[in-house]
């Protein structure tokens, strides 16, 4: 039996989640984007949608 963080070659198969889409909202000016799985709110550097980083948890999640 193998440790669930490392991959093992001669196995086929390994847990997957879905990436979930998270909506941003504008203060004064300033989107901001609520992390789905630490709950730590994230202030958006860029005006660009798509995959980012949690800045606390570093798990990704897109930014619809």
């Amino acid at each position: 039996m193998t440790d669930k963080n490392n991959i093992d070659s001669n196995e086929r198969c390994f847990n997957a989640y879905l990436i979930p889409k998270v909506e941003a909202k504008r203060h004064n000016g300033i989107d901001y984007v609520r992390c789905p799985f630490c709950e730590s709110l994230n202030r958006m550097t860029d005006d660009l949608r798509g995959l980012h980083i949690c800045g606390d948890c570093h798990v990704p999640f897109d930014v619809i």
